[in-house]
């Protein structure tokens, strides 16, 4: 317990013999140099903010002058050539499914069975 109060009662001494020191600039001094100080970090910040500004406007402007490839419109397709049906014989039927494929279908009656019932 002594020997912690000893290292107290030594770091008072030395704290009080810092406190008593005499200042090394004079308050006017190092107020100068405070202000000083703040003047020049405004104007680093200027700057800098003055230089992104002026990026991001290069950006924009580039990427607006860009000129895209415009997409080509596809041709508008000819006209296919009318197709010639075959002559349609009895039973059959012709559907178209789209302009270029017909559908024939052949229809046919089924067999009479002996005794006049299918």
């Amino acid at each position: 317990m002594e020997d912690e109060r000893d290292r107290v009662s030594e770091f008072e001494r030395a704290w009080k013999a810092w406190a008593e020191r005499p200042a090394r600039r004079s308050p006017q001094d190092a107020g100068r140099r405070v202000l000083e100080a703040a003047r020049q970090r405004r104007r680093r910040t200027r700057a800098v903010r003055t230089l992104l500004a002026t990026a991001a406007l290069l950006v924009i402007a580039v990427t607006l002058g860009i000129r895209r490839p415009r997409p080509v419109p596809e041709p508008t397709p000819r006209a296919a050539p009318p197709l010639a049906s075959a002559p349609l014989g009895a039973g059959q039927a012709l559907i178209w499914l789209d302009a270029e494929t017909p559908l024939y279908m052949t229809f046919e009656a089924p067999p009479a069975a002996p005794g006049g019932r299918p």
